[in-house]
């Protein structure tokens, strides 16, 4: 029997070739004791984005998932449509232009949700480079509430653009359970 999915990291990818290989190689190799999987939404990019994103997913079919688009959807519908994708209980997101330096990381926010059953979500530390590799902020500096309940994620992180610093964030998958926000649907 195939071990069900636990964490699934939804990627939104458009135009990203330059930082996608970084971004997937910080996924495929976290060490966990479950199984995980990579849901990347790839929106019809003009460079070799969707080339990288189909070589990863030759290499590690049982983690990454590309969804490859036949139209631009643009970022809002595609991060939709990439979450309705999502199969695990928890979801982590990862911008395709960024990544992940602690290997440990789905496995740590995993084991605090599942020791934590009213949390919404957890975060980490972040820190925010620009292309010369400087620091330029650290966070967590998002929320200054806690998210109590399934709807206050995409409430409080859609309209607000609290996606700045995704990288650091994982959730339980209310969208996995049906409790789609209308945020969400609209």
């Amino acid at each position: 029997m195939e071990q069900e999915v636990k964490v699934s990291v939804m990627m939104l990818a458009y135009n990203h070739e330059t930082y996608v290989r970084q971004a997937l190689d910080s996924v495929v190799g976290q060490r966990t004791d479950f199984r995980f999987e990579a849901v990347v939404g790839e929106d019809c990019s003009t460079d070799g984005t969707r080339r990288i994103i189909r070589e990863y997913a030759e290499k590690y079919p049982d983690i990454v998932k590309p969804l490859f688009r036949k139209k631009n959807l643009g970022a809002s519908r595609n991060v939709v449509s990439t979450l309705r994708r999502c199969r695990g209980r928890y979801v982590a997101f990862l911008e395709c232009d960024d990544y992940w330096t602690d290997m440990e990381k789905l496995q740590k926010q995993a084991d605090y949700l599942d020791r934590h059953p009213e949390c919404a979500g957890v975060m980490t530390r972040v820190a925010v480079v620009d292309r010369y590799g400087r620091e330029m902020v650290t966070g967590p500096k998002l929320l200054d509430h806690a998210l109590e309940a399934p709807g206050d994620f995409a409430k409080t992180m859609y309209p607000y653009n609290q996606f700045k610093f995704v990288g650091c964030f994982m959730a339980r998958n209310y969208y996995r359970d049906g409790a789609w926000d209308p945020y969400l649907l609209q």
